[in-house]
C-alpha cells in the first residue's frame, strides 16, 4: 500500500512546496507559480500558438539547413588529408 501512496504524495507535495516557497520574496529566477501558470496559460494554450511557433519551427530548420550548406566549403579544404588514416590507425591498435 505504501509503494503506491508514498510516490503520490511525494508527486503532490513537490508543487505543493514550490507553490508555498515562492509566494513570499520575488526572485528574478524562481517567479510565483501563478504567475507561471497564468502565462502558461496565455502563450500555449492560447490560438496564438499555431501562428507563432509553427512559422519559427520551419526558419529554424531552414537557418540550420543554411548554416551546415555553407559550412561544409568552409570546412573541407581545412581537413587534413592524413588525419583519417592516423585515426585509422590508432583505432586498429586499440
Amino acid at each position: 500500500m505504501w509503494s503506491i501512496l508514498l510516490p503520490l504524495m511525494v508527486t503532490a507535495a513537490a508543487p505543493a512546496a514550490r507553490w508555498l516557497g515562492c509566494a513570499g520574496p520575488q526572485s528574478p529566477y524562481f517567479p510565483p507559480l501563478q504567475e507561471a501558470f497564468v502565462s502558461f496559460r496565455m502563450d500555449w494554450l492560447s490560438g496564438n500558438v499555431i501562428t507563432d511557433a509553427v512559422p519559427a519551427r520551419w526558419q529554424k530548420r531552414l537557418g540550420m539547413a543554411n548554416a551546415a550548406s555553407a559550412g561544409w566549403p568552409i570546412l573541407l579544404p581545412t581537413a587534413q588529408p592524413h588525419s583519417w588514416s592516423s585515426v585509422r590507425a590508432a583505432v586498429t591498435r586499440w
